[in-house]
């Protein structure tokens, strides 16, 4: 049986990546925060479960991990992330709770089947964001370790993301700046994300690597 569990899968590109997979024969879970209502609406289309978890508190995180743990999931699509300005974030820990630590913890607790986390491709660009960048690049760190550490069982493998969709305090003029210096110069199609999750949750001899879209 096909069993995934998408962080932050209510909305945006997790909400893609789940209606995907769904089509695709796969049992869905979708873990939300906030956006309850959002999840349960998905999950009432394709037929999902859900479950709440907010990943910048440690005790949550550990909650899920033994949710999944327990449970008899084959992949975990680590999609989740805190995107915020410096300032929101002063020391940093909720960045690195939810982008390092979260998929981290989770991508342990997967007994079988393979990982796929979600990076960003876009972070010299961005200003007043060293947090943000730190934890990302801390997981993008991860990806190998995990893989070697995780090999046979689990398959281990990363999408680092150019720019795709505007995030909630972003401009326009910001977001079509990061696009115009994309190599592309264009956002990234939600279906390009969707295929390539599935290119490496399919391919079974595949780990440790990063896929560039």
């Amino acid at each position: 049986m096909k069993h995934a569990l998408i962080t932050g899968g209510a909305k945006r590109i997790g909400r893609a990546i789940a209606l995907a997979l769904a089509k695709d024969g796969w049992n869905i879970t979708i873990h939300y925060n906030t956006s309850e209502k959002e999840a349960r609406e998905l999950a009432k289309t394709i037929n999902a479960d859900c479950v709440q978890a907010d990943l910048s508190n440690i005790e949550d995180i550990h909650k899920l991990a033994k949710f999944i743990a327990d449970g008899n999931f084959t992949a975990l699509i680590n999609n989740a992330s805190l995107f915020e300005h410096d300032d929101l974030d002063p020391d940093g820990i909720r960045h690195k709770a939810v982008n390092f630590i979260a998929p981290h913890v989770l991508s342990k607790a997967l007994r079988k089947g393979a990982v796929v986390t979600l990076l960003d491709s876009t972070l010299p660009m961005l200003k007043n964001m060293d947090n943000y960048k730190q934890s990302r690049q801390a997981a993008r760190a991860d990806i190998a370790t995990l893989a070697e550490q995780f090999a046979p069982n689990v398959r281990v493998n990363a999408i680092s993301l150019g720019p795709v969709l505007p995030a909630a305090r972003q401009s326009q003029a910001h977001f079509d700046k990061l696009c115009a210096g994309a190599l592309l110069q264009k956002p990234v199609p939600l279906e390009d994300i969707t295929n390539a999750v599935l290119f490496l949750l399919n391919s079974t001899a595949i780990t440790g690597n990063i896929l560039f879209i």
